[in-house]
């Protein structure tokens, strides 16, 4: 029998967000995902004369993995900063392999880091969630950029796109419309929010009817705070073919362009898959839109972070096409 008298206190969605991270299975999938934990060793390894001697601040450390990059590239010392308990793991792999006299690792958000101002002169982090977006992370890398990063110091990576396009597919018309008659019974309700929820999931290549557009670019040397939690933005689909439109899938790109070699990984669905899947916005107007080549959809968005909650995001997508008007969705990820 449960005990009354003792006071139960819920966790907050930031208390499960930090949760969800302090089990292995989590980093094995981040790991193991070749685009991402490869670039990032490329990029450090091979230009160590950005790194030779520098103190490093590493945001959302994990298993210190790019924390101990750095090290092999020559930093002076790293601060690994993590709020979950995945920190007791990397203590113990960080002094696996002789370094543990050059990174600290302080679990705590960075927002509650104790460290000198302008002492750090790298910020490097893996914060891109779902919708590059997801989970709101930027928001701590760019707090950390404004009050620890000297002048002339890097963020890494520096530059972001999210991109977007649109492509066939009959699968969620199928799923959405089994719930108007579940087993005898009117369960639109539950079908109606499963079609406000993106699908993250890869998409066929053979299934892209338009044109790949951008729909925002983040330079993380400049962006201001108030840019990170919400946007808006334009542009225009052009059909690739005669077909029927379906659904708005987005992937990003993530850039390391300081310095004298380079490099990059996308999120696409033509290049090598990755953990973050495409992101897939399923328009819920019935018939999808038909178009045939060079038939042009507007498409505008509005983007922020959702009311009660600061690592979901709510998308607002207003499809316009032709004199058929415009088609307003609503979805939230999370």
């Amino acid at each position: 029998m449960a005990n009354n008298d003792e006071t139960v206190i819920p966790l907050s969605s930031s208390d499960y967000y930090y949760d969800s991270y302090a089990h292995p299975s989590i980093h094995y999938e981040m790991l193991l995902d070749a685009p991402r934990t490869k670039t990032y060793r490329s990029y450090i390894l091979s230009n160590p004369e950005i790194f030779k001697d520098a103190t490093v601040l590493d945001v959302g450390s994990g298993t210190c993995i790019l924390s101990m990059f750095c090290v092999m590239a020559g930093a002076k010392k790293v601060i690994a900063v993590d709020n979950s308990r995945i920190c007791d793991l990397a203590r113990n792999l960080v002094k696996d392999n002789g370094m543990s006299d050059k990174i600290e690792i302080c679990q705590c958000k960075v927002e509650d880091l104790k460290l000198e101002e302008n002492s750090v002169d790298i910020i490097i982090s893996e914060w891109m969630g779902y919708f590059l977006l997801y989970e709101n992370m930027l928001k701590s890398v760019i707090y950390a950029r404004d009050r620890f990063l000297k002048q002339g110091g890097y963020v890494f990576p520096n530059r972001c796109v999210l991109y977007a396009f649109g492509f066939e597919s009959e699968g969620r018309d199928r799923e959405c419309g089994m719930w108007d008659d579940f087993e005898g019974l009117n369960f639109k309700r539950l079908g109606k929010m499963y079609s406000e929820e993106p699908e993250i999931d890869f998409v066929e290549v053979e299934k892209i009817c338009t044109s790949c557009e951008t729909i925002k670019r983040f330079d993380l040397m400049t962006l201001k705070m108030d840019q990170v939690s919400s946007f808006t933005a334009r542009m225009k689909l052009s059909f690739s073919r005669a077909s029927v439109l379906k659904a708005i899938g987005t992937y990003f790109e993530v850039g390391f362009t300081i310095g004298p070699k380079p490099i990059g990984f996308s999120t696409a669905p033509f290049v090598a898959q990755t953990h973050w899947k495409q992101t897939n916005f399923y328009l819920q107007k019935e018939g999808g839109i038909e178009g045939v080549k060079d038939d042009e959809v507007e498409v505008c968005w509005d983007v922020g972070v959702c009311e009660g909650n600061e690592r979901d995001f709510e998308v607002n997508i207003e499809c316009r096409w032709k004199e058929s008007g415009a088609y307003s969705y609503k979805y939230v990820i999370n």
